[in-house]
Parts: structure tokens; sequence; C-alpha cells
């Protein structure tokens, strides 16, 4: 169990940590109060996907499995450090649609311009 921003209790599940963003916060089953952890933590997913196709490619030229296995080690590992150490933050429910809302038009404006790109790359 993790420790709540709001009222200090260990009373959220790691699970439910590591899935929290602030468009989807989690509430405190104590205090009912909301948080998550910081978006600038979730910005290493895409480090992690470069990673992998790094890996991945690696270990297909070199036809050997241990960048791969580095690999999983470093996802093992800032999956063990998001988990205990990366805190918690407080939000409201009103920041929480508004990140909520912001998240949407950022995911229609990314497939306009994929769709925009295949249009014109005909």
């Amino acid at each position: 169990m993790v420790i709540c921003p709001h009222c200090h209790a260990k009373s959220i599940p790691v699970l439910a940590k590591l899935w929290s963003g602030s468009a989807d916060p989690l509430a405190c089953s104590r205090c009912g109060g909301w948080s998550f952890v910081r978006s600038m933590f979730f910005g290493f997913y895409a480090l992690l996907q470069l990673l992998l196709t790094v890996a991945a490619v690696s270990a297909f030229l070199l036809w050997h499995w241990w960048p791969l296995a580095v690999f999983l080690l470093l996802v093992a590992g800032w999956v063990a450090w998001l988990a205990l150490w990366a805190p918690l933050v407080p939000i409201s429910a009103d920041r929480a649609r508004i990140h909520r809302r912001d998240g949407r038009l950022a995911l229609v404006a990314f497939l306009f311009v994929v769709i925009a790109v295949a249009l014109l790359a005909r």
C-alpha cells in the first residue's frame, strides 16, 4: 500500500498507483481524495519504447538475447522505482476533468495529423 497525499494513510494499492495519471486519478479508500503520479514519470514510456526497438533490432542483428534481457531489467527497475518512490500528487475533480479533455483533444489532433499525412502521401 502507498501513502495518500491527502490523509497520509497507507490506503492506496501499488497497482492502482502504477496506472494513475492526471486524466485518470485514483481515489483514496480512506478519505476519498484524488491523486496521481505526475505525468513526467510517464514520459519515460516513450524512452522505453525507443529502448525496446533498439533492443529488438540489436538482438536480431547480433543473434543474441542479451539486449532484450537488459531491456527487461531496465523495465523492471523502472516499474519498481515508479511503484516504490514516485510521489503521488493530489488533484481535484475539476482539474482531472480538464486533463481528460485535453488528452482527448491531443488524441484527435494526432489522429488528424496521421490521416492528413497518409492522404498527402498518396
